[in-house]
């Protein structure tokens, strides 16, 4: 047995022996482990897992390498200048955009000097999105029923109204470059030494899908492996260092 996996199962057999929940062990384990954090499940053969040394940040955690973590409380279990990669996947644009400079200044806090956070959300200046989209009378996006929203009338207030699903899966904000560019400017991710903006799109139609390096970080939702606007950008992918 390998040392990484006997401390694993040694948290398992201090949780069934002393009683102790599993969910505050493993918190409290990776906290002085100091690893990268993927926010979001992660599976156990997922490349961040294998050869980053990520673990998740999970609302509903499957394995000893995700812990229980609701990112939208603002608050994550690490001390300050201690994780040196925190990647965020398909994940913020389920958090209420009021809430999201509170996530972004907890991510600022936990990053080391040089460490490295990586964001990628859905882009909604991309003609994929803007296809699929419902929007008001002053052309904002609503909604976006692939994920599950749906908008209707409502006749004694005269406006259209936006119901989401119960299960986190809606988008409750339409991420563009320039709403993220305003997001940083209200956080301490505005502090960062560097900001580079990988992938976006223009409301102009002018875009970027510069290559960027991997770090362990690999994006799903771009191409080569995303065709869907004939290799164009269909997210927002920026990495900050700190």
């Amino acid at each position: 047995m390998n040392v990484k996996a006997g401390k694993n199962y040694l948290v398992m057999i201090l949780s069934q022996y002393f009683n102790i929940p599993l969910s505050f062990l493993k918190t409290f384990f990776w906290s002085k482990r100091n690893p990268n954090l993927y926010f979001g499940s992660i599976g156990k053969s997922q490349s961040q897992r294998c050869i980053g040394g990520f673990i998740g940040l999970s609302l509903k955690p499957s394995h000893l390498y995700e812990i229980k973590c609701d990112i939208s409380k603002g608050r994550l279990p690490f001390s300050s200048s201690s994780v040196s990669k925190i990647q965020a996947e398909d994940v913020l644009e389920h958090i209420e955009l009021d809430k999201l400079p509170k996530v972004f200044n907890e991510i600022f806090r936990v990053l080391t000097n040089e460490g490295i956070f990586r964001l990628s959300v859905p882009d909604y200046n991309s003609i994929v999105l803007k296809k699929r989209s419902i929007y008001n009378y002053e052309g904002q996006v609503i909604a976006d029923p692939l994920t599950g929203s749906t908008a209707y009338y409502d006749v004694n207030n005269e406006e259209t109204l936006v119901k989401h699903r119960q299960d986190g899966n809606s988008h409750l904000w339409f991420p563009t470059k320039k709403l993220l560019d305003e997001l940083i400017q209200s956080s301490d991710l505005r502090f960062c030494s560097f900001i580079k903006f990988w992938h976006f799109t223009l409301p102009s139609g002018e875009y970027s899908v510069d290559e960027f390096p991997d770090l362990c970080m690999p994006v799903l939702r771009c191409p080569p492996n995303d065709m869907r606007a004939d290799g164009l950008p269909v997210s927002i992918i920026v990495d900050f260092t700190k």
